[in-house]
């Protein structure tokens, strides 16, 4: 309730402790699971996303007290959260090792955003750039090599963040051009701004900051948008809207894309539905594309001068009608916040 009355999403994650305090056995996790599941169905509206959670310490999938970092209670455990969440929903593991075990065969366009347990498969790095194993992530480091090309390539797709942490002194790896060049490779969609405060801090000074927290998650930029100037009810409607996504990440739930047309004299809006799963179309991370969103004009459209306008709502019906869950490409002068739409500049006239 707190979260959609401030208009945000939350990424949670369950533990049994804050460090070295005992985690609890698989079957008593498998069991909490199941109560946690109504709650987190009722509310996958404002959950971008689900971090493991719940075996050994902060949650993290090392140290377990239970001695659950085997195979088999892995698999279980990652199995119940499976399960307890929405289809359209993706959880986050810290291990790159684990992941490859669970999905051997990365993820590719042709099988993401599927709802198999595989497209919902994402990574948090909580050590990012701590050393060259990233305190843990990447071991063994015979492996790196095998992680990294694997990881760059699901999380092209799926969920990716999580946060930097305390630094081996002299193996750290937090200078900006690493740091940039690493957010890009993993086309990570979100970062701790608390922790660890010193890396944060050091990129404040060294000036990457701005673009670290501009590029963050999908950045979707408009070039160019064209449309027919002018159509009868019932005929069809030209409109192209060519992007690129200059930020790290991408859009990772689904949501649609909805054509608007703004009567220029009344400002009633007709929203049109034209891209069911905005991902299936929108540029990826450091791509462009032009996306064609033709329409019919609506039979019982009045005749008059309409504003064409680009919605991308949220894709939860509890949250469809808030404009701060909408998306706002990063064009200056375009965004219409109390509708929540993009603004083309362009109009078609509608005859009667």
């Amino acid at each position: 309730a707190n979260a959609r009355a401030a208009g945000i999403k939350l990424i949670p994650r369950f533990s049994y402790n804050f460090g070295s305090a005992p985690d609890a056995s698989v079957e008593r996790i498998e069991q909490h699971i199941e109560q946690l599941t109504p709650t987190l169905g009722a509310n996958a509206d404002v959950i971008a996303a689900v971090q493991a959670g719940f075996i050994g310490a902060w949650g993290e999938w090392h140290s377990s007290t239970n001695g659950l970092t085997n195979p088999e209670d892995r698999a279980r455990v990652r199995n119940a959260l499976m399960a307890a969440l929405p289809a359209d929903r993706m959880i986050q593991f810290r291990y790159p090792d684990d992941i490859i075990e669970f999905e051997p065969t990365p993820l590719t366009a042709t099988n993401a955003w599927t709802g198999s347990d595989a497209s919902r498969t994402g990574h948090k790095n909580d050590c990012f750039l701590a050393n060259e194993h990233d305190a843990g992530t990447y071991i063994p480091l015979s492996r790196k090599a095998e992680f990294v090309t694997y990881l760059a390539a699901v999380t092209e797709y799926t969920v990716m963040g999580g946060e930097t942490c305390q630094v081996s002194v002299g193996e750290q790896r937090t200078d900006c051009p690493t740091a940039l060049a690493e957010l890009e490779q993993f086309h990570w969609d979100y970062l701790n701004l608390d922790f660890y405060g010193n890396t944060i801090d050091k990129w404040r000074v060294d000036g990457c900051f701005d673009e670290i927290e501009a590029r963050l998650g999908y950045r979707y930029e408009m070039h160019a948008a064209a449309a027919s100037t002018q159509a009868a009810p019932g005929e069809a409607v030209t409109l192209t809207v060519s992007l690129t996504n200059n930020g790290f990440g991408k859009l990772f739930n689904p949501r649609p894309i909805n054509v608007v047309l703004v009567d220029r004299d009344t400002g009633e809006a007709r929203r049109i539905e034209r891209v069911a799963d905005a991902r299936l179309v929108l540029p990826r991370p450091g791509a462009s594309a032009t996306v064609d969103l033709g329409f019919e004009v609506p039979a019982d459209l009045v005749s008059g001068t309409y504003g064409i306008q680009l919605e991308l709502p949220d894709g939860s019906a509890s949250l469809a009608g808030d404009p701060r869950y909408s998306i706002r490409m990063a064009n200056a002068d375009t965004w219409r916040p109390a509708n929540g739409t993009n603004d083309l500049g362009l109009a078609v006239t509608v005859r009667s």
